[in-house]
This record gives structure tokens, C-alpha cells and sequence, in this order.
């Protein structure tokens, strides 16, 4: 069975679940061992891992996630645009410069309100 295969009760794949649940080991294990993909929507909320753990806002689990060169810190989201832009919604400027340190791009448009 693949990691990536979304849960169909829910939408949501493994990694997004350990993303949820602030579960860095289990995060760790699912992408640096079982290859997860970082950069799959959910279902229904239309989120990456990353997009989920910005609207957390836990800066540990963000940069965990960067650790992975899959991660695309710019994957736009229909609901949400790219991280970045939920950062700013957050008002975290801890996370909008720890984004920015790792190449997000302020280019990026979105056209969620």
C-alpha cells in the first residue's frame, strides 16, 4: 500500500494526518523512509502538508517538511494559494520569514480572499 494513497473516509493522505497531529517522527518515517509525497492536496480543504502546518502555525514541523528538496514551498492550493499566502492570514512573521528564507516567491498571485 502506498503512503500517498489518501484515506477515502477523509481525503487526506498519511503525511497530512502526522502533519495534524504535530508528529514529527511519524512525519520523518513517512518521507525520508516511505518517499510521501509533501506536495499532494487534500480533498476536501485543498491543502499540502505545508499549507496544513503553516495555518498551524508550528515553525518545527514547517522546517522539517522544507528538509525535503520535494517539498515545493511555492504549490498553489485552489483554496488557499501557496503557503506563503496563508502565512500572511496567519500574521506569523516568524513563518512569512522562514518561508521567504526558503525561496518562497512574493510574485506569487492568489485569488482566495
Amino acid at each position: 500500500m502506498s503512503v500517498d494513497i489518501p484515506l477515502e473516509q477523509i481525503g487526506k493522505t498519511h503525511l497530512h494526518l502526522a502533519v495534524e497531529h504535530m508528529a514529527p517522527k511519524i512525519i520523518s518515517f513517512l518521507m525520508f523512509e516511505n518517499q510521501a509525497d509533501p506536495n499532494l492536496l487534500t480533498h476536501n480543504t485543498q491543502m499540502t502538508a505545508l499549507h496544513i502546518a503553516v495555518s498551524r502555525m508550528q515553525p518545527a514541523i514547517i522546517e522539517l517538511l522544507l528538509m525535503n528538496k520535494r517539498t515545493d514551498v511555492n504549490r498553489h492550493s485552489p483554496l488557499h494559494g501557496t503557503p506563503l499566502h496563508t502565512a500572511c492570514r496567519t500574521g506569523s512573521l516568524k513563518i512569512v520569514q522562514q518561508l521567504l528564507l526558503n525561496k518562497a516567491s512574493i510574485l506569487a498571485t492568489c485569488e482566495v480572499i
